[in-house]
């Protein structure tokens, strides 16, 4: 596989009205989103050809909630979404011998979203600060063992 590309390829910004940029972080919960599709493009129409290209397309985002207080009436409602920011990141590939779908969802798992990741982190962190939402923690990419 070769890396060709990584580009934004969609972006959102939700933010409650009414939410407060100077209210202590700790009244707010971060919840984390990722998701991995891909395409296989069209190549020429040499059928001995074996290469082709792979589109990766990988969404991550997050967001912040705040809870019910414990002590209110409505300790047992559904957290309450604050602010959202989500991203889509393509992730443009080239191969050069065909892949099973084990052999792609295995590569899209491991390197797709470890290529986009620090795309994902400076985005993240950036909109949060211009939109004056707490810092999110998106930590180094770890491999999976």
């Amino acid at each position: 596989m070769e890396l060709l590309d990584i580009y934004l390829n969609e972006s959102k910004l939700t933010r409650d009205k009414d939410f407060d940029s100077g209210a202590p972080a700790q009244t707010l919960r971060q919840q984390n989103k990722l998701a991995v599709k891909a395409d296989i493009l069209g190549t020429e129409d040499n059928p001995d050809d074996k290469s082709g290209l792979l589109r990766a397309l990988v969404t991550v985002g997050l967001r912040f909630v705040s809870s019910p207080d414990q002590n209110d009436d409505k300790a047992n409602e559904k957290p309450v979404v604050r602010a959202e920011i989500e991203a889509t990141f393509c992730a443009l590939y080239r191969y050069s011998e065909e892949m099973t779908d084990d052999e792609i969802a295995e590569f899209l798992r491991f390197n797709a979203v470890h290529n986009v990741w620090p795309f994902w982190r400076e985005h993240a962190l950036r909109v949060s600060a211009e939109s004056k939402l707490p810092r999110p923690s998106i930590p180094l990419m770890k491999p999976k063992g």
